[in-house]
């Protein structure tokens, strides 16, 4: 070993004299020749390993670095074979004695855990015992950090030792793996009640990360020793949680999956880990692997059994002896469902006949019964469809019988290979119960346990909001579960009431692949139910809650958004037989529910469609509409008979708006599109009630909901010019900011349409130019640049006919009428040739491009008319530069030069007398570009 230098022995008692320096020292040092002198001086001295310190900010603590650690990890590698009998037991030494030292004083320090776990992950493995990983045991009991020496441990050291085919390495990788995975159990206190939670000694994001590094490896190099140790600690943990039986909720697939929501526990962990070894000594030991996991499927764990299913399904082949275990009727059930269902849909194809016609036996014993015993036949088709699906492309007798179960259950199953399915996401909010936790109880224990619960009320404390949202999560997992049995549910808290009809009704939106004949029944019957409640009307459950959840009105508008949405669409519609059903519920409602207060200075739209009321109106509306529609199939367009049957509820709603019930008023006119569809007679015999200007209200409603109305009707417009409507609006105070613009939209689309004529000088769009307003002529502007197509002549010629008159409105000494110029430059985008008139409206506009930032548009517009008229263009061009001008865009400034260049020495000069003006504002940009495409086209 190299003897330290005179300089570099100066150097030591330099960091012995200044403390100070030693921090720097320590960063640099490297090399085993230090060693000697730095352990002789107490530099490793376990006192001196730094214990934590409180923190200017209270409750906290800083954690020191040990600077004479930094030497070690640099010069560990050195210790090899030739130096490791000498240095690697001193190395060795200085880790246990400082960690016995911090345990000993009660106290931790991850940064030096982290050092050590660097050192002893390179120390040659014959110097470490099964003692020194008791320190890295207490490493990982850190409060403050454990993911830092867990990863070094987990994905540097513990692969190597695997590597290293010693029995002494082995046997440090399993202690370690134990080390690695241990888990801590506690108990909580949630409303009341003590749950206990499992937990690895790091966080989920290192935890999954260690999983997927060592666990195939450990099978693989380990074999029955690490899946062993895995079956030990995932069985313990299941008797601890019990929560073996609904694994199938908190794990849905034993495989990588979007539905393992809970990805972050430590059950999910660990099973993965246990997964992923019990795959790896599969491709290690075949026959062994395949021995153990037939073991698995005589366990009384549920999970373990899955596991087993899972890694006979991915070794089919090695494990052939094994099919006949799996077919057999008690791996068909919802808690193996997803793994015997891919088993068989990946491997049924190579079974014998026997297997085969087992296999069917076995799904066409599939049955569900209602509470008396009685067989539910659509339940029951569903239930053996979703079996089926798996095999139903592997046999013309399969196919036949998955068809025949669809066509009784009415429909194909969504997502057969789970036996519940989420696509909502799990609960944020906390909960006294976990969705899995109320998913594993029966239809009457869940009622049951609803009933029973009593919210703590304590800030930030599991509550009611938590547990009605786990509801809506546990009925969206698996709606078949309950929706035979909803009458239990129907005297539960509005807040259960309401997740529930939300669960299914989003189950609805999202169009999931359920039986719906049977569940439209169901729920209709479940609404029915709750509705009849003389309780449910009383005045109090309309009540704003303390708590965030559902009142009455919560519940009758979720109610009326399943109604709607069941009739909206002809493609996603319940069934024609449910109308009256459906009908009676809304007329119900109608009876009993009251109008939102909407006075003049409401949103009416907004308190309209968010209404209990106003969203029953719409679901009568949609369910009128879906009447008319079915009955137009069969009459050739001829739905009277079904508009008469609804029109009595229009009828009374329309007289009721007189009353100051004020939803039905803004909606008939939101929907007018729909109405004139169901009845044009209707419609216009009615404009009168409809637009009431002699009720402000009434009238203010019908106009707010009609600004919504994007196509403008010849007949309704003509109106309401006729009767005022459309001025009294521009002139409203109160809710011309809401509507104006889109009355304004009217009149331009009136105008390009031919309802309206420049030359009526009673007409709406001279009346708009007579009133010169500001916000109003810039509105014009804008919405009539919207409407430019490319070959429409009409509206250009339209545009062209109103240029010329907006501009006389103008004063360009008002600065606001040089930004209504600037506007104007939108309307270039109309121009596809410049002839005298379209360059004098050009010109009169363009030095004002840039008042209101509409120089971009301007010239985007004058690049494009170059391409043909180069001259002209750059005439626009420069006169535009009378103004602000702008150097940007770029390549429209640039393709404004080329068309210039193109046309020779002519246009040459001209671009260059155009970039002079830049130049003169202090811009040089065009002018490089202009140089460069000279250059380019080699004109001078």
């Amino acid at each position: 070993m190299d003897e330290l230098s005179v300089k570099e022995k100066d150097l030591l008692e330099r960091i012995k004299a200044k403390p100070e320096l030693r921090t720097l020292f320590f960063r640099r040092v490297k090399g085993l020749k230090w060693f000697d002198e730095l352990y002789d001086a107490g530099y490793f001295a376990a006192g001196n390993i730094p214990a934590p310190v409180p923190a200017k900010e209270e409750g906290y603590v800083n954690i020191p670095y040990w600077e004479a650690v930094n030497y070690l990890v640099s010069t560990v590698a050195e210790v090899t074979d030739q130096s490791a009998a000498v240095y690697a037991p001193r190395f060795l030494a200085i880790i246990a004695d400082a960690t016995a030292y911090a345990k000993a004083n009660g106290f931790s320090n991850y940064r030096v855990w982290w050092s050590f776990a660097e050192v002893i992950s390179q120390i040659p493995v014959e110097f470490v015992t099964l003692e020194h990983l008791e320190a890295v045991n207490y490493w990982m009991e850190d409060k403050y950090d454990r993911g830092l020496v867990s990863e070094i441990v987990a994905t540097k050291w513990f692969p190597k030792l695997l590597e290293n085919a010693d029995s002494h390495a082995l046997e440090l990788a399993q202690r370690l793996l134990d080390v690695l995975f241990e888990i801590d159990y506690s108990i909580e206190e949630v409303a009341g009640r003590s749950k206990k939670r499992a937990q690895l000694r790091f966080d989920h994001y290192r935890a999954e990360k260690i999983a997927k590094k060592i666990s195939d490896l450990a099978g693989r190099r380990l074999g029955a020793v690490a899946v062993l140790a895995f079956e030990l600690k995932l069985t313990r943990l299941l008797q601890e949680l019990g929560n073996d039986t609904w694994s199938a909720v908190w794990q849905p697939a034993i495989e990588e999956h979007e539905q393992n929501a809970y990805r972050d526990r430590a059950e999910n962990v660990l099973l993965e880990a246990y997964r992923d070894a019990l795959c790896g000594y599969m491709d290690a030991n075949a026959a062994e692997a395949c021995d153990y996991a037939r073991s698995l499927l005589e366990k009384p764990y549920q999970t373990l059994v899955r596991v087993a299913i899972y890694c006979i399904d991915r070794n089919y082949r090695q494990c052939l002896s094994l099919a006949g275990d799996l077919i057999n009727g008690g791996f068909l059930q919802a808690n193996f469902r997803h793994e015997i269902w891919h088993f068989l849909s990946r491997n049924y194809g190579e079974f014998d006949a026997a297997q085969k016609q087992r296999v069917l036996t076995e799904i066409a014993k599939k049955v569900r019964l209602d509470d008396n015993g009685a067989v539910l036949e659509v339940a029951s088709a569903y239930e053996r469809s979703t079996w089926l699906a798996a095999i139903k492309d592997l046999g013309a007798e399969e196919a036949a019988r998955y068809q025949e179960a669809v066509r009784v259950a009415g429909v194909e199953p969504d997502h057969p290979d789970f036996s519940s399915y989420s696509s909502a996401g799990r609960v944020d909010q906390k909960s006294p119960y976990s969705a899995e936790e109320l998913g594993s109880l029966s239809p009457d224990e869940l009622a049951k346990t609803l009933r029973e619960y009593r919210s703590g009320g304590g800030w930030q404390e599991p509550g009611i909001e938590g547990l009605s949202k786990a509801v809506k999560q546990t009925f969206k997992s698996a709606p078949l579960k309950y929706c035979d049995q909803l009458d239990s549910f129907k005297e539960l808290d509005l807040a259960y009431v309401y997740s529930i009809i939300e669960a299914y009704r989003e189950l609805w939106s999202e169009k999931a692949g359920l039986p719906w004949d049977g569940l439209w029944k169901s729920l209709l019957e479940y609404i029915a139910a709750i509705l009849k409640q003389d309780l449910f009307w009383q005045s109090g459950n309309a009540e704003r809650r303390k708590e965030f959840v559902a009142n009455r009105y919560w519940v009758v508008g979720s109610i009326a958004r399943l109604l709607e949405a069941g009739a909206k669409s002809d493609d996603h519609a319940f069934p024609e037989k449910y109308h009256t059903d459906v009908e009676a519920l809304l007329r119900l409602i109608l009876e009993r529910e009251e109008g939102e207060i909407i006075d003049a200075d409401s949103d009416a739209v907004s308190v309209a469609i968010n209404s209990p009321r106003g969203q029953t109106i719409e679901a009568l509306i949609n369910l009128a509409l879906r009447a008319c529609r079915l009955q137009d199939r069969l009459n050739t367009r001829d739905h009277s008979e079904a508009w008469e049957r609804y029109r009595c509820y229009f009828d009374a709603e329309l007289e009721r708006s007189k009353k100051g019930v004020y939803e039905f008023a803004v909606l008939v006119t939101n929907y007018l599109p729909n109405f004139l569809y169901m009845s044009n007679e209707w419609v216009i015999g009615n404009l009168s009630r409809i637009f009431d200007q002699a009720d402000y209200m009434r009238w203010s409603c019908a106009i707010q909901g009609y600004s919504y109305v994007s196509t403008v009707y010849q007949e309704i417009y003509s109106f309401l010019k006729v009767h005022g409507d459309i001025l009294r609006v521009l002139d409203d105070k109160i809710i011309k900011d809401r509507v104006e613009e889109r009355f304004l939209q009217h009149i331009v689309v009136a105008y390009v349409n031919d309802y309206e004529s420049l030359d009526d000088e009673n007409g709406l769009m001279r009346a708009v130019l007579n009133r010169a307003v500001f916000d109003e002529l810039q509105h014009l502007i804008w919405f009539t640049w919207t409407l430019r197509k490319e070959d429409d002549g009409k509206t250009r010629k339209k545009v062209y006919a109103l240029w010329p008159l907006v501009l006389g409105k103008m004063n360009f000494s008002r600065k606001e009428d040089r930004k209504l110029a600037s506007h104007l430059c939108h309307w270039a985008g109309f121009v596809d040739h410049l002839d005298e008139e379209r360059k004098k409206l050009l010109a009169a506009i363009a030095p004002y491009a840039g008042e209101a930032h509409n120089s971009y548009d301007l010239l985007v517009n004058l690049a494009r008319i170059s391409e043909r008229q180069p001259f002209e263009a750059n005439e626009i061009w420069r006169t535009m530069l009378q103004g602000a001008a702008e150097d940007y865009p770029e390549e429209a400034i640039k393709k404004l030069l080329v068309s210039l260049v193109e046309q020779g020495p002519v246009g040459v000069r001209e671009a260059r007398e155009t970039v002079s003006l830049y130049l003169q504002k202090g811009m040089i940009r065009p002018s490089e570009w202009l140089t460069e495409i000279v250059e380019s086209s080699k004109i001078q």
